[in-house]
């Protein structure tokens, strides 16, 4: 069976993150392979490990992504494919980035696709689901079990209320996962050695037939960014127990009225 993982490298802002018109200032941002990407690549490696077949992960950036790639290659998977999107022009959402993905993974007929549920950064959970309808394939979302027998899913999501659902249906199929489903391995010595000589793809957006207007189409759009102000600090009550319950009740009616 073929797997394709669409990986994400999101971008954590540091103590000193900077706002630059709409946008965080790169040079104050952390990159780091998404926590969810991670459970779907180990998620992809244990099905490929019982059942055979090739795992194939793919990331949208430019410099940014190389880290995210070379881990999960490191970790296991087989082949990566880059689309590379470096150039300010390429901002997109998650239904942009669903349509570019499509473009990119349709010709590789895989039978699973596997997507985490959402980004730490953008944590739209969207990704997934555009990219599921534009390949027009059966999805399953927030999932944390998976068994896989000749082509037949038996997969269980997560609902509110601490609920279950167990669901069945057949390859090819789209998948999110959600954190928890596995424990992610480390990559060791002789999987990051093997990392650097796996293969790996480039595409560009021209490549994959898109344009910039089709991606524009229907996107979000940033309309400010600030940063949280600053609150005053906490205060520490201190004193025997009647005291603090009448400091505390002193600060309720300062807040709500008497």
């Amino acid at each position: 069976m073929k797997i394709v993982v669409p990986l994400k490298v999101a971008a954590s802002p540091d103590e000193s993150a900077k706002i630059e018109g709409n946008a965080l200032d790169e040079s104050s941002l952390e990159w780091n392979l998404n926590e969810w990407d991670t459970f779907s690549v180990e998620a992809a490696l244990q099905l490929s490990e019982a059942h055979g077949g090739e795992v194939v992960v793919v990331s949208l950036g430019g410099d940014e992504v190389e880290d995210g790639l070379l881990t999960a290659l490191a970790m296991g998977a087989d082949r990566a494919i880059q689309i590379n999107v470096e150039d300010e022009t390429h901002k997109l959402d998650a239904i942009s980035t669903a349509r570019v993905l499509a473009k990119a993974v349709e010709s590789e007929s895989a039978d699973l696709i596997l997507c985490g549920v959402m980004s730490s950064d953008g944590v739209s959970a969207g990704v997934g689901t555009a990219l599921a309808a534009l390949l027009d394939l059966p999805r399953v979302a927030v999932v944390n079990h998976i068994d896989y027998s000749d082509g037949q899913l038996s997969v269980r999501r997560e609902l509110e209320g601490g609920l279950l659902e167990e669901i069945s249906l057949v390859t090819p199929a789209l998948l999110t996962i959600q954190t928890g489903i596995n424990e992610p391995r480390y990559a060791n010595l002789r999987g990051i050695r093997a990392a650097s000589s796996k293969p790996r793809e480039e595409l560009t957006i021209e490549r994959l037939g898109l344009d910039e207007d089709a991606l524009a189409d229907g996107s979000a759009t940033v309309q400010a960014l600030a940063l949280p102000p600053v609150s005053e600090g906490a205060e520490i009550l201190e004193g025997d127990a009647q005291d603090v319950a009448a400091r505390i009740a002193q600060i309720i009616k300062s807040k709500v009225g008497s």
